[in-house]
């Protein structure tokens, strides 16, 4: 059979008839592309990088695609779930110096969140661990993060906070980690205030200086009359200080504790002496430290306005009685403190003031420490004018 062939007229080509329902295909959040096959010749493709818009909605990261085709416009989106995330800090003022870690987190399905640890550097860290378990009763701000508190004492200023949050997803165990000092809020703080002076009132400016007086001062003075660490070896340098004291500064703060010498009566025959001290190198805690008669064998107990003391025995016969967690805004407090045994009782009248009136007399010729009586003055007087309290009255 023998080839044949017909001409015929040109015929036109059917053309594009594209399904307009793309295929989209995602590079992680940062591109994506919009494919259009037609349904003549499913060979025949249309490929379109599409443009990346993104939103927060709630808990979740919208990015939606967007492309446009053959006059109409096309959009895919990509639900994100946010990462936990440690968001701002804030010190605590007029209370135990600390920091609250406010943390975002996001409540979705299959997170878990078990809580922050805390360590910090400097000698002793090691003893300073804490864990602040996550309950949905934690305290939040305004923007509904949730707040983790860990405690410093005065010398810690400007040791390093290591906090790591601990959460799973879906069972796999996640951490975000943050690391602050306290010194760092104080170059933050300055930054504010220098934009917003009209956030801050004349009372919570004056604390937060007074804070950092407080840490440079009492570190400054510790690390010369201690023998059990050094600065910046063992901690930090604490090198952030607002004020400059004079000697009408000194003479201001002399008088107003001389109001806290420390009064005591007793009758009790077991105590052959006591020594008071206001204690800053772990909480902040008035000690009275007690040591008794040779042959002591009795029981010692302790009370501050009325309650109970926590005793530490050194010796057979030192004792120390501790007021612990004693806050800014109770330094200028007056405990009646009662100590007593089987054979009798001592009776103290005192404050952590009372510690500052006999730190002039003691460091009466020695700067450090006169720099630090006063920065412990100024730190209680500041914080009871946030308080709103009077100086001697009752704040337990």
């Amino acid at each position: 059979f023998e080839t044949q062939t017909k001409d015929v007229e040109d015929i036109e080509p059917i053309g594009h008839d594209w399904i307009l329902e793309p295929t989209w295909t995602w590079t992680g959040v940062e591109a994506a592309t919009a494919t259009f096959v037609c349904r003549n010749d499913s060979a025949h493709t249309t490929v379109l990088d599409a443009e990346i818009t993104s939103e927060v909605d709630g808990d979740y990261t919208v990015y939606t695609a967007t492309v446009e085709f053959e006059g109409e416009t096309y959009t895919d989106e990509k639900r994100v779930p946010l990462d936990p995330a440690f968001k701002s800090q804030a010190l605590l003022l007029s209370g135990q110096i600390g920091v609250k870690f406010y943390v975002y987190l996001p409540q979705i399905e299959g997170y878990e969140y078990t809580g922050v640890d805390f360590t910090i550097s400097g000698k002793g860290g090691e003893d300073c661990t804490a864990t602040v378990p996550f309950t949905s009763d934690l305290p939040t701000n305004s923007q509904g993060w949730y707040g983790f508190t860990y405690y410093v004492n005065t010398i810690q200023m400007a040791d390093t906070i290591t906090a790591t949050l601990n959460y799973t997803v879906d069972g796999e165990a996640k951490t975000v980690v943050k690391t602050y000092a306290v010194k760092d809020y104080f170059d933050a703080f300055d930054a504010n205030y220098a934009a917003h002076p009209e956030l801050y009132t004349d009372e919570i400016v004056n604390l937060v200086k007074a804070t950092a007086d407080l840490g440079h001062y009492v570190q400054a003075h510790l690390d010369e009359v201690n023998t059990a660490w050094s600065v910046p070896t063992d901690h930090a340098d604490m090198d952030k200080v607002y004020t400059t004291y004079t000697a009408d500064d000194i003479a201001e703060a002399t008088a107003a504790v001389a109001d806290h010498a420390l009064v005591a009566e007793s009758n009790c025959t077991d105590i052959q002496k006591l020594s008071y001290k206001l204690e800053f190198e772990s909480e902040t805690e008035i000690h009275v430290i007690v040591t008794m008669k040779k042959g002591f064998s009795g029981t010692l107990t302790a009370t501050a306005d009325g309650a109970d003391c926590e005793i530490e025995q050194k010796t057979s016969r030192q004792f120390i009685v501790k007021i612990k967690n004693v806050q800014a805004h109770q330094l200028s407090h007056k405990f009646a403190i009662v100590i007593g045994t089987e054979n009798g009782t001592l009776t103290l009248t005192g404050s952590g003031l009372s510690y500052v009136n006999m730190m002039f007399a003691m460091y009466a010729s020695n700067p450090a420490g006169q720099n630090a009586a006063v920065a412990i003055y100024r730190y209680s007087k500041f914080a009871d004018v946030v308080k709103g309290n009077t100086p001697g009255a009752s704040k337990r």
